[in-house]
C-alpha cells in the first residue's frame, strides 16, 4: 500500500503514479486522501494519462475520484487500484500473470510456459489450498524453466486433494525429469 494521504507529490509524482498503474502489475492499494494536486497532475491520476499522453487500461482499474479543491486543483479521495489476472482455482495469480503447479512432466498447456524459481520464490506460499492442473506428480521436485531444481512440494505432494502448503526449498541442485515431474507453469 502507498499511503500519500498528507504527502504533496507534484507533476512528477502524479506522472510516476499513472506510469506505475500502468506499468506495474503487483496488487496495489493506493491512498492518497485529501492530497492537493494540480490539474495536471490530476489528469494524470484520474485519466490514466502521462507525459506521452497513453491512456491506461481501464478495464484494469477502480478509477481515482477527484473533486475540486480550495487551492484551484484537485484534492483525490481514497482509491483500490487492482492488478490481478483473471485466474483458474487451481492457479495463484500474481504480478498480473496466472501460475500452477501440476504433474506434466515439464510441459505446460497451451498459452503457458515453465516459470522461474524467482517467481516461485514470491508466491510459493499461495500455493496452499491449490491442487494440480489436471495430472498428479510422481516426482515432488519442481521442474522450472531453470537449469536446477530447487523446490519441493511436501504437502499432498504425488496424491489427489489440495495442496496444505506451497513448495518449499528442499531440492538442491536437482535435474530430475520424469514423465509426471511437478512442474511449475505460468503466463
Amino acid at each position: 500500500m502507498l499511503n500519500l494521504m498528507s504527502t504533496k507529490i507534484g507533476c512528477q509524482g502524479a506522472q510516476y503514479l499513472a506510469d506505475g498503474l500502468k506499468n506495474n502489475t503487483t496488487l496495489i492499494k493506493l491512498e492518497i486522501g485529501q492530497n492537493p494536486i494540480e490539474v495536471q497532475q490530476q489528469r494524470y491520476l484520474t485519466k490514466g494519462e502521462t507525459a506521452e499522453s497513453s491512456p491506461l487500461d481501464s478495464s484494469r482499474f477502480r478509477w481515482i475520484q477527484a473533486d475540486s479543491g480550495d487551492s484551484g486543483g484537485f484534492s483525490l479521495r481514497t482509491t483500490t487500484t487492482t492488478l490481478v489476472a483473471s485466474c483458474h482455482s487451481y492457479e495463484v495469480s500474481w504480478n498480473n500473470h496466472c501460475y500452477y503447479l501440476d504433474g506434466s512432466g515439464g510441459n505446460c498447456t497451451s498459452g503457458y510456459s515453465q516459470a522461474t524459481n524467482a517467481v516461485l520464490t514470491c508466491i510459493a506460499t499461495q500455493f496452499a489450498g491449490k491442487t494440480y492442473r489436471s495430472t498428479i506428480s510422481n516426482n515432488c521436485c519442481v521442474w522450472t524453466t531453470d537449469t536446477y531444481e530447487c523446490y519441493q512440494l511436501t504437502s499432498n505432494c504425488n496424491s489427489a486433494g489440495p495442496f496444505t502448503s506451497g513448495p518449499v526449498l528442499a531440492c538442491t541442485n536437482a535435474q530430475q525429469h520424469y514423465s509426471q515431474q511437478l512442474t511449475f507453469c505460468g503466463r
